[in-house]
């Protein structure tokens, strides 16, 4: 019965649809499903990302987030698009500054995003259409004054995010979100860029059991799922051997600590707590247990 190799899995999982990593939900395992070996496993070249820690110019926040990502797309983009003010100066409605009317005022080192190429007018004085960053004002600013004045400069530290990304507390891509960057905000480098290399992943397609069954990709790591699995269990505390999965008002037998079971079916999920049945060692008795007691405490262990 027992013929194909099995995973046993170690806690809350997510079966992917594709070979590669963060492909996509293909169904949900918990913890002590046993998994079927369809294909594989086999490698999976993880490559790198290149990694960048900055300052978001609208709240001051710090964080890390991924400049390059695997594929080669990339989240932010450094060009001339992000301003520095370097005195007090108006975002004005209109380019003409005879006709203008103010908008509101940019305070010295607020960020503005051009939105348009700077243009020259009469007398030398540029002017350029921006967008600030605190409260999405839009509208034209002076970056150099007719006498030479420089009101704005470009600032070569910031970055433009052009996509959607996380910021992150530490290096690594696995670490806790600070928050999201939304396209169009503007970051200062403080650190990199950096690259973050992956330590290659053995993947695996495997199909659950159950009626239900699905198939999807895992990733096989010591922490999440055991290979070798074998359908032999040991009862590490007293129980109780039910004649049904959902219901224990009908003892089979007690168990006792240290007895084997031979499993037959499951393990399987039933009001949020795994379940299996099986075949007694000492005297062939069929029933089923479950996993975990009602505290939690772990009743069955797998058998080496």
């Amino acid at each position: 019965m027992w013929t194909n190799p099995f995973f046993l899995c170690l806690k809350d999982a997510t079966l992917e649809s594709e070979f590669s990593s963060g492909s996509g939900e293909a169904a949900k395992v918990k913890a002590d499903d046993v998994v079927e070996l369809v294909e594989g496993p086999r490698q999976e070249k993880l490559g790198s990302v290149m990694r960048m820690r900055g300052k978001a110019a609208s709240d001051g926040k710090t964080g890390w987030f991924t400049l390059k990502d695997r594929a080669g797309n990339e989240s932010a983009t450094k060009g001339g698009k992000c301003y520095t003010c370097t005195s007090s100066v108006a975002i004005t409605d209109v380019l003409d500054i005879k006709s203008c009317k103010v908008l509101k005022k940019l305070a010295v080192d607020e960020v503005f995003t051009a939105t348009e190429e700077p243009q020259i007018e009469e007398g030398g004085m540029e002017r350029v259409k921006g967008k600030g960053l605190n409260d999405g004002v839009e509208g034209w600013v002076t970056i150099k004054g007719n006498a030479g004045t420089v009101y704005a400069k470009v600032n070569d530290k910031l970055y433009t995010i052009s996509k959607s990304v996380d910021m992150q507390a530490g290096f690594a891509s696995s670490s806790s979100v600070v928050r999201n960057l939304a396209a169009g905000e503007a970051i200062e480098v403080l650190e990199g860029p950096r690259e973050e290399k992956f330590i290659p992943a053995n993947r695996a397609k495997v199909r659950t059991s159950g009626d239900s069954a699905a198939v999807g990709w895992i990733s096989v790591r010591s922490d999440s799922f055991r290979a070798g699995w074998k359908p032999l269990y040991k009862f590490v505390k007293a129980a109780k051997l039910y004649a049904t999965k959902d219901s224990k008002e009908s003892v089979v037998r007690e168990v006792v600590a240290g007895e084997t079971i031979d499993l037959v079916e499951g393990p399987v999920e039933v009001d949020g707590k795994m379940w299996m049945k099986g075949h007694m060692k000492k005297d062939g008795v069929t029933g089923w247990s479950p996993i975990k007691s009602d505290d939690g405490a772990r009743l069955l262990m797998q058998g080496q």
